[in-house]
């Protein structure tokens, strides 16, 4: 079966399956596993049956709360990155040994 023959069936069971694994990779920091999941797209042939509207608006609004996660913590990421620009960096000082090891 190629990915144009899935059934809508099919097509929301790979989408589900696939939603889980990202949202297991961005929680566990898996960005490797995240790649991969985001190249998939399934698709299905026709008109989405009405039986299973609900069931695509719930996949649709988890892809959006882990938008909004994997968003919120991009974000995160930068402030952290930019803190650290911020932090006076200062120059080590040298400091006159205390001991001297005569057998060197």
């Amino acid at each position: 079966m190629t990915v144009a023959d899935l059934s809508w069936d099919d097509a929301l069971d790979a989408v589900e399956g696939d939603l889980a694994r990202a949202e297991h990779a961005v929680r566990s920091g898996d960005l490797v596993d995240l790649a991969e999941v985001l190249g998939r797209s399934p698709r299905a042939t026709g008109p989405l049956p009405e039986r299973l509207a609900s069931r695509a608006t719930a996949a649709l609004e988890r892809t959006r709360a882990l938008e909004a996660e994997i968003g919120d913590r991009m974000a995160a990421t930068v402030r952290a990155l930019g803190a650290d620009e911020r932090r006076p960096h200062t120059t080590p000082v040298r400091q006159t040994p205390a001991y001297v090891d005569a057998r060197a």
